[in-house]
């Protein structure tokens, strides 16, 4: 799937510096380098092939592009050891292509990211698209699926992952897993005292076992501290999040002793627990590197938390009590956000991370090494991190300095990736024609349920109780799980794109009077509804329709679709605007069991 992108340089001033590669040489003259404690000047810091290759106390005749940096501050590219780039930070979810994604991060000076779930069999494409443009792209180390229990933590997203019963099935897919190349950690879900649904820890005993043997280390998705210290207890390498319910002296001294890693995600706990301030939600970082679809769901201005976390986390948070002990215990800890959460942003949210380090006790070098020298607690050997002969010139140049303030690491004068100068990805507006309609999307025989067109969602995502996943079946998209509403709460469905160029573009749909498509169910009232750019406050046109037990065919005139009249603001539908359609639970409690099939547009 291509998109139509316009590149933008991100600095004007440095419009000539395409990339290094274009020169024998390219030379930041006259800075300071972070190496790690603290900042020492330079004469010339230079650069060929996209590494760094020499840095120099006096002024050399190496021939080359010559870049004054002005006494300013450099540090090396920031590292998130936490993002999903097939996310989405915006509710409800707003699929954009994951390379843009990739590209709002390296923006705001974060080149390296570990992505903790990707579907699966698009995990090569996605890593050498990004690797054939740096300029534009973050570089990415990607976990792949998730290895979880059928029907945990990970299987509510419709996207495919590897679900685990027994210990011989970890056996067996752990080894399927680990042996490709393009995988570069394992991923799993440990659950045991938060979820009905988990491995069992046996199983997560194997899965370490197996990974190990392909020298690839393994991160655990956990929630509480008894998960984490089982964890750690069969070999974990890596705590993906830090636990939210308070550790006491004994885990945290198990934890020391044991050697583990913790990635803490403050960032997503503060989504969920405490919500952002304005001062977050304002930056200007964030409106210059965030993609327009996101953004158009926020404000400038204080975000409350969403409602229900209380219930869905059922202990009382302590994550940050938690962070502040594991600092003082020096316990090792990699930077990383879950960026594609709700209100977490890829590549803008991993400086409020710092922030949230320091403010928890650290010093500003040991934060910023947490996202640049620290990933080779992970990976020994790498060539990013650093500011350093032989290493990727992945760096940022800073107006100030981050030691006097950590936010200093948002003031950013310009990103060189691998050498290349970063440069703005944004999509272009444009609008498929009637005839470009893609009518293939509904044609379920012919896709998998990693078509990028097709997805399930809920309210999760916003800490509510509904669930939904979705497969194929039999030529029908087919859609299990539970609606509950609560407060504002209270969605669950599946949504197809129709373009058959991009999802984001709207398709001209004023040639037809109807949509028609047979359903099966299971007796219960469901919506269908049309997604349109004009509408900003959800309030999408819809229409409801009954199942039965049995195939039923349904037909509704677009004049049919309505919007709800208690709220937002009314619009007239406009069928030159519609990018999706959205199946849909009523509202009201009670279990989904829905299959779509045969849609098509008269």
């Amino acid at each position: 799937m291509k998109k139509r992108l316009i590149p933008i340089l991100l600095l004007t001033a440095l419009a000539g510096v395409l990339s290094a590669q274009n020169d024998k040489y390219l030379i930041l003259e006259d800075g300071n380098y972070f190496n790690g404690t603290t900042f020492k000047p330079f004469k010339e810091l230079q650069i060929k092939n996209g590494k760094i290759v020499a840095i120099t106390g006096q002024k050399s005749k190496v021939q080359g592009k010559r870049i004054p940096v002005n006494n300013k501050y450099i540090i090396p590219g920031l590292i998130d050891s936490h993002v999903h780039f097939s996310g989405s930070p915006a509710y409800p979810y707003t699929f954009i292509d994951p390379l843009l994604n990739a590209n709002s991060a390296l923006l705001c000076g974060v080149t390296t990211n570990m992505d903790l779930f990707f579907p699966e069999a698009s995990v090569k494409s996605f890593k050498d698209s990004v690797a054939l443009s740096p300029e534009k792209y973050a570089s990415v180390l990607m976990s792949g699926p998730i290895l979880t229990a059928p029907g945990g933590h990970g299987t509510e997203y419709g996207v495919p992952t590897r679900t685990i019963s027994s210990v011989e099935e970890a056996e067996k897919i752990t080894n399927e897993v680990a042996a490709k190349p393009e995988i570069d950690v394992i991923k799993l879900v440990y659950e045991a005292y938060s979820n009905p649904h988990s491995l069992t820890k046996e199983m997560v005993k194997k899965i370490v076992e197996v990974a190990h043997k392909y020298h690839k280390k393994v991160f655990a998705h956990i929630d509480v501290a008894k998960e984490a210290m089982d964890c750690i207890e069969v070999g974990v390498d890596v705590l993906a999040h830090i636990p939210y319910n308070l550790m006491t002296e004994t885990d945290l001294k198990q934890l020391k002793k044991s050697g583990a890693i913790v990635i803490p995600t403050i960032t997503v706990y503060q989504s969920c627990f405490e919500g952002h301030t304005e001062a977050y939600m304002s930056d200007s970082l964030l409106w210059h590197t965030a993609q327009p679809g996101y953004l158009q769901n926020f404000q400038r201005a204080a975000l409350s938390k969403p409602p229900g976390m209380e219930k869905y986390f059922t202990e009382q948070p302590a994550y940050e009590e938690n962070l502040k002990n594991c600092i003082k215990m020096h316990i090792p800890i990699l930077a990383g956000t879950d960026a594609g959460n709700y209100a977490v942003f890829y590549g803008y949210s991993l400086h409020n991370e710092l922030s949230e380090y320091v403010k928890g006790g650290m010093s500003v070098s040991e934060a910023l090494c947490t996202a640049t020298q620290n990933i080779q607690l992970v990976f020994p050997g790498t060539t990013v991190g650093k500011i350093a002969p032989g290493y990727n010139a992945d760096i940022v140049v800073l107006n100030a300095n981050p030691l006097d303030n950590i936010d200093n690491t948002k003031q950013i004068d310009f990103v060189l990736h691998q050498g290349s100068t970063a440069q703005k990805m944004v999509v272009a507006p444009t609008v498929v024609e009637a005839i470009n309609y893609d009518s293939t999307v509904f044609n379920w025989n012919s896709v998998s349920a990693t078509h990028a067109f097709i997805h399930a969602y809920s309210d999760s995502m916003m800490g509510g109780s509904s669930s939904s996943s979705m497969s194929i079946e039999n030529g029908a998209i087919h859609l299990v799980g539970a609606m509950h509403v609560k407060g504002y709460l209270g969605f669950a469905g599946a949504q197809i794109t129709l373009s058959k160029t991009d999802n984001e573009i709207p398709v001209k749909l004023d040639k037809y009077k109807s949509i028609e498509f047979d359903v099966k169910g299971n007796g219960e009232s469901y919506q269908i509804k049309l997604i349109s750019d004009l509408i900003k406050d959800y309030n999408y046109h819809t229409s409801s329709f009954q199942t039965s037990k049995d195939w039923t065919t349904i037909k509704i005139d677009f004049s049919d679709f309505k919007q709800n009249p208690w709220y937002g603001k009314k619009k007239d539908l406009d069928l030159k605007t519609i990018s999706a359609i959205r199946f849909e639970a009523s509202l009201k409690d009670y279990i989904i069991d829905l299959q779509v099939k045969n849609i098509r547009l008269k």
